[in-house]
């Protein structure tokens, strides 16, 4: 039997990364359910700040599992092709490509989007030649479709989360405000006149949403050193907007430290995405700058305003282009399957052997 293994863990740092995971994880079944999936962590120098991970790679002494693997296929998914790609994936690529195993990406983007991540990706993958190269974003697919021989413009494997795990159900209704990048935005009250950064969560509450301003916001954009001068001011965060309570997903769960996460009331962070997918399909709304955030929300179904400011945020324009414009952005059901199923359609015309 042909065996696929996929590359799991590192959501402490990042729940996004479980939900690419689990949903890919669905599409992989799908596609080839003849297959045998195994299952090993992805490389352990993800845990180490960018500017490590790309000049040594992974931590000293690491045993390197990935490159011992006995494997047909083996799957990376994520904003990968990045500055450390060839350090982290360097080692393992080759050995498993020298040993005959194909080698699959899968929700492929990157991460700044500029000329020297261009180049590392473009040597990286000239050398390693993937077999399979599904990207998340047209950028990356118009930069690297040629280094594949079998390229498709795709989407982010976590709108497959959907079909992959049905939902809890929740007694009352709420906000989502998951903004633990920036200061989260002021909610108001909208006027019957109002027509600008209004959410109209139904005929009679509908939400004015404010960008703050200050000292305060103007230290969060301020690198980390910004950001732990912010934490230290004093700040008030509401728990509900009318009758609606505000929950508040925190997606960044290590480094633990209590006091930052659980700054605001009603925060939820964890290491594992079940809990994630319930809140975001059961929201009234998710005000958010994370870019999974938004994803989960659109994929399950819910409206979302994404306060976002970065580059990976062009897997929204071929999918549902009003997230990129500031504007409150819902995802119609049959155009995402459509998208689903026209990638499926691609993938499955792969041969494993």
């Amino acid at each position: 039997m042909t065996s696929i293994t996929l590359l799991y863990g590192q959501g402490s740092p990042n729940i996004g990364n479980s939900f690419f995971q689990l949903g890919g994880t669905w599409l992989i079944r799908h596609c080839w359910p003849q297959a045998e999936l195994n299952f090993v962590s992805d490389m352990a120098g993800h845990m180490l700040p960018w500017r490590t991970q790309r000049k040594h790679g992974n931590p000293l002494n690491d045993a390197n599992i990935l490159s011992r693997l006995q494997t047909d296929v083996v799957v990376l998914q994520g904003p990968m092709l990045n500055r450390g790609l060839a350090s982290l994936y360097g080692h393992a690529l080759r050995s498993l490509k020298a040993n005959g195993t194909k080698i699959f990406l899968l929700s492929a983007g990157m991460n700044k989007y500029d000329a020297e991540e261009e180049d590392v990706s473009k040597r990286f993958l000239s050398e390693i030649k993937p077999d399979l190269l599904v990207t998340r974003d047209r950028p990356t697919y118009d930069i690297f479709k040629d280094f594949s021989p079998r390229s498709h413009c795709g989407i982010d494997s976590a709108f497959y989360c959907p079909r992959a795990y049905k939902t809890a159900a929740f007694r009352d209704k709420f906000i989502a405000m998951s903004c633990d990048q920036t200061l989260e935005p002021l909610l108001e009250q909208a006027g019957k006149t109002d027509t600008d950064s209004v959410i109209a969560v139904t005929d009679d509450l509908r939400i004015k949403v404010s960008p703050r301003t200050g000292l305060v916001a103007r230290l969060r954009r301020g690198g980390w050193a910004g950001k732990a001068a912010a934490w230290l001011i004093p700040k008030k965060y509401p728990t509900s907007f009318g009758s609606l309570p505000i929950i508040r997903p925190f997606h960044k769960s290590n480094p633990f430290v209590a006091p930052w996460i659980y700054q605001a009331p009603n925060t939820h962070a964890s290491d594992e995405p079940y809990t994630y997918l319930n809140i975001y399909a059961n929201t009234q709304v998710t005000i958010t700058d994370r870019v999974h955030a938004a994803i989960i929300t659109l994929a399950y179904g819910k409206p979302t305003l994404f306060l976002g400011r970065t580059h990976r945020s062009h897997l929204f324009e071929h999918v549902c282009p009003e997230v990129n414009q500031g504007k409150l952005a819902r995802l119609d059901p049959a155009a995402l399957r459509l998208l689903q199923d026209t990638q499926i359609a691609a993938m499955s015309t792969v041969s494993l052997s």
